[in-house]
């Protein structure tokens, strides 16, 4: 009996270590749920509502081990529309789910929920996560804590406890509000008022703070694992712990050979691991640990110090000892902090810098200015507005995201594949600044064929004053093989470079007035951004993407998208609605772009209801008073009090029309419209930015149009639409699926409406199913656009 007892406690113990064994290569899969909502948050004395993840600032943290697969539930209960980056995750093969708006996808909307489902590989460290779209990462920010693979030990001594601490910045006021008056008047925007360490600013500001204190409990002769973050919007922070000395072990997820240090900085976006040894005895004393802001630029900053206390006993009459941080302005302090960062470059954790390079290129980053709109007054350098750039292109924020029109095929009019790979214009970036201070703008994309070796060499310009730039890599780590000042040197500058153990990071400073060189491998196909860290300058265009083709093998092709990718209303482009509905009249060409224009940025419900309800004048006087300019634009395009008789539409028969596009693809365009200049002027307009085939107007260039026949036209267009009953479809369009509601409303609001509304008034149609049914069989056998077209 004994003999099997034994027996059975050695199989199950095989057992275990089989099941151990398993995990520890395939990973497990992590669930959390983030619900977006607002929460009541008082510091400094001031309470004001925070956008934040399931009512807490910060938010919950995420902890998983490498090789782990995480779906993280994001349900948007607030206003503001939504996105979350996973700030350094690589996101091999899964950039639908990096998280910046209207470049790997549209924001989650109110009342939507978007599932981020990735794979960590190859990473373990501390990342963290944060709001992705507009300055919603204010208080939207957590840690991301990716811990070694089971039974991977840490290349230090194992610490007796982790603790992070996540740096950040508290506005008294709404930071949306704060770049939204910045956005309209062309200036700079106000500055925060307090620095936190996790969401609290400490004793150092007023009689309110001191209670809202970070404290972090020791004991005596331990050693503690201090993850630090600086998810801050706009200052880059050096920190500090009195009479304490720091061992630095990683940086950005990434370990590095070990060294001490009394201060460390830190750029928005950077993340660094340090080994904090207590004293052995029970020093009888409290000490801070205290940041502040370094600062290169001439702007406006907070210059305030946040602190927590370091309390190795609870008595409250210890003395407290204060650290001593470098100053401001401390370029000396922070070039030689980070140049002592270096990769382990070991056997298990090699540094892996490409030897070979296939593409050399020289972006020059740094602020400039855009003109003011005419009879406006900007409040930017001499009645100007801010702007930056990257190679002197401001990044526009497109309208659709560019990973979805690049896997779709639909890429025209959306972005440029021609982002260029030096300046346009040569000059001295760090002396005397040229007298053009103009930035030009665009959403230009820099194309890479997979597996492509990338030196990129990064350059501070003086055009409005010299200023470090932390820039962020979305989908890769890069290593970081040189830096120095001044004018970058091509010929001599390479020669040292260091190809051995250079830091691998996915932040990194640009040198005030200096310049720095990354290396990395194009090998995760996609688009990825890059932008600088500090929001203020990420407002103001500091930003590009990149482009990575697929590779041959299907390991090295992007995934497809998933279901639940937030979508824009209309998923149908102008091409797939022309393949499959050819256009009969003007009219109805201008009423289908309609409704693709306008429904790309809003809910599909929203469009129709307005339909619905007949939209009045007074409710376009209301929408003037609503933040959301887009739909003040459908509001003032749905004006349905036009008569019918108001529309005088020239080209009406089908001949025409026929004979019409012909010429416009022959270049010989002004046949259309021609007794109506404004319209045949936007019309041609647009021409010009697609193929004929593909032709569509924009919602503002529609609301533009002032010459009152040009606009007849676009509202006698939409008047169609007015007169089809959409009751019997309410309760397809109030599905929280809107794809299949776009391809109802795709076939119902196109050619052949009136014959249609005539049978679904007489036969009672009621459902999705009974409309294909009666009008388009063929529909219900599609599962997407690209088996239609």
């Amino acid at each position: 009996m004994g003999g099997f007892v034994r027996i059975l406690i050695f199989l199950v113990a095989v057992a275990i270590t089989l099941l151990v064994s398993v995990h520890s290569v395939a990973g497990a899969t992590r669930n959390y749920d983030f619900n977006i909502q607002l929460q009541n948050v008082t510091r400094l004395c001031h309470t004001r509502s925070v956008v934040t993840v399931n009512g807490k600032f910060p938010g919950p943290r995420i902890v998983a081990r490498e090789g782990d697969r995480l779906l993280i539930k994001v349900t948007n209960h607030v206003s503001n529309n939504i996105t979350i980056h996973w700030h350094g995750i690589r996101q091999l093969r899964s950039g639908w789910a990096d998280g910046p708006a209207y470049v790997t996808q549209c924001p989650i909307q109110t009342g939507q929920s978007y599932v981020y489902n990735y794979t960590v590989i190859g990473q373990r460290g501390t990342l963290f996560w944060h709001a992705h779209i507009s300055w919603l990462r204010a208080s939207v920010y957590g840690p991301l804590i990716i811990l070694p693979k089971l039974n991977v030990p840490y290349p230090f001594t194992k610490p007796h406890k982790e603790v992070p601490i996540i740096f950040g910045e508290w506005f008294n006021t709404d930071p949306e509000a704060i770049i939204a008056q910045a956005t309209q008047t062309g200036g700079g925007p106000n500055v925060s008022d307090a620095y936190t360490f996790n969401g609290l600013p400490g004793p150092l500001y007023n009689e309110c703070s001191a209670k809202d204190t970070f404290k972090l409990k020791v004991k005596p002769g331990k050693t503690y694992l201090l993850r630090l973050i600086n998810a801050a919007l706009n200052d880059e922070l050096l920190f500090s712990i009195a009479n304490h000395t720091l061992i630095v072990v990683e940086a950005d997820a990434i370990y590095v050979k070990p060294f001490n240090t009394q201060t460390l900085i830190l750029a928005p976006g950077q993340t660094t691991n340090v080994l904090l040894k207590t004293i052995s005895k029970p020093p009888g004393a409290n000490f801070l640990m205290s940041a502040r802001p370094y600062v290169t630029g001439q702007g406006t900053f907070d210059n305030s110090t946040v602190a927590g206390i370091l309390e190795y006993e609870s008595n409250k009459n210890l003395p407290l000892f204060k650290p001593t941080l470098p100053s401001l302005n401390d370029t000396s302090f922070v070039t030689q902090f980070s140049n002592r960062l270096r990769s382990l470059a070991s056997v298990h954790f090699p540094a892996n810098v490409p030897q070979k390079i296939d593409q050399h290129l020289f972006f020059t980053v740094g602020l400039g200015t855009s003109p003011c709109e005419k009879n406006k007054t900007c409040q930017g350098p001499n009645g100007t507005r801010f702007a930056a750039s990257i190679n002197n292109v401001s990044f526009v924020q497109p309208k659709v995201a560019l990973l979805e029109s690049h896997y779709s095929g639909q890429s025209k009019g959306v972005y440029s594949p021609y982002f260029p790979s030096n300046p346009l214009h040569w000059f001295n970036y760090t002396g005397t600044p040229p007298n053009n201070t103009f930035v030009s703008n665009g959403t230009k994309l820099m194309v890479l064929p997979f597996n492509t070796s990338v030196e990129l060499v990064m350059q501070d310009t003086s055009i409005l004053g010299i200023e470090s730039h932390p820039l962020h890599l979305h989908g890769f780590n890069f290593f970081v093989v040189g830096q120095g000042f001044g004018n970058y040197d091509p010929k001599n500058d390479p020669k040292n470079f260091n190809l051995v153990d250079p830091i691998e990071r996915n932040t990194v400073r640009v040198p005030s007035g200096g310049w720095v060189a990354i290396r990395f491998l194009a090998d995760n196909p996609g688009v990825w951004f890059m932008h600088c860290h500090l929001e203020v300058h990420t407002s103001w265009g500091l930003k590009m993407a990149w482009l990575v083709l697929d590779g041959k093998l299907p390991n090295q092709k992007l995934l497809p998208p998933p279901a639940d990718l937030p979508k824009h209303g209309m998923k149908w482009s102008p091409a797939e609605i022309l393949k499959l509905h050819p256009m009969k009249s003007m009219k109805e060409m201008l009423t289908s772009s309609f409704l693709l224009a306008c429904c790309l940025p809003l809910n599909i419900d929203r469009v129709v209801n307005l339909m619905a309800e007949e939209i009045v004048p007074a409710e376009m006087e209301r929408a003037s008073d609503r933040a959301d300019s887009q739909f003040a634009n459908l509001l003032a395009a749905l004006d349905l009090n036009l008569n019918e008789e108001d529309d005088p539409i020239k080209v009406e028969t089908e001949e025409e029309i026929s004979n019409a596009l012909l010429m416009l693809k022959e270049d010989q365009p002004e046949v259309l419209l021609e007794d109506q200049p404004e319209a045949y002027s936007c019309v041609q307009s647009e021409a010009q930015q697609v193929q004929p085939e593909e032709l569509y107007v924009q919602p503002d260039v529609i609301s533009s149009i002032d010459q009152p026949e040009s606009l007849a036209i676009v509202k006698g267009s939409v008047l169609d639409l007015a007169e089809v009953s959409v009751e019997p479809f309410r309760n397809i369009f109030s599905m929280e699926d809107h794809w299949e509601a776009v391809n109802l409303q795709r076939s119902f609001y196109l050619p052949g409406t009136a014959d249609q509304r005539k049978v679904v008034e007489e036969e009672g149609v009621e459902s999705k199913e009974g409309y294909w049914k009666l009008f388009g069989p063929d529909l219900s056998e599609a599962k997407d656009s690209r088996e239609l077209v």
